[in-house]
């Protein structure tokens, strides 16, 4: 499952991947978020992995950051990438060196890791830290 939100006011998005994710449902929800009336793409980024079994190998995550480098909708933002397994977090970091060329593209293990690359303010910090409250905020935006 993939979910994501968009908070203009503070020039993000946040994508949360959960359970088995494929190549196929990456490509889709990347393509939903650049057809997304509230998408800007010089917000930053930040994809949260951490409940992720990334069904991806080395070919999978060159397609991948092949198909955001050729277009012309891909963020230009900074993307931090949330990670706390090994193997989703050795995946990220070889995506996040394919991208380096064209964006600043970093993994951490850690929300005040994430809040200091991404500039978050401490209240937005301290929010998607709070487990309850960063949930609520996915079935919020669920129901609209």
């Amino acid at each position: 499952m993939i979910d994501y939100i968009i908070l203009s006011e503070q020039r993000l998005i946040v994508e949360r991947l959960r359970g088995h994710v494929s190549l196929t449902e990456v490509e889709e929800i990347t393509e939903r978020i650049w057809q997304d009336p509230a998408y800007d793409k010089s917000f930053s980024i930040i994809a949260d992995i951490r409940e992720a079994d990334l069904g991806l190998d080395r070919q999978d995550i060159q397609a991948l950051s092949d198909m955001i480098l050729s277009s012309e909708d891909a963020s230009q933002g900074t993307v931090a990438i949330l990670s706390t397994k090994p193997v989703e977090t050795a995946m990220s970091y070889l995506f996040s060196r394919r991208l380096a060329t064209k964006n600043p593209v970093a993994v951490f293990s850690t929300w005040d890791a994430v809040g200091r690359f991404v500039s978050l303010s401490p209240s937005m910090l301290e929010f998607f830290a709070d487990d309850q409250a960063y949930d609520a905020l996915f079935e919020t935006e669920q129901n609209l």
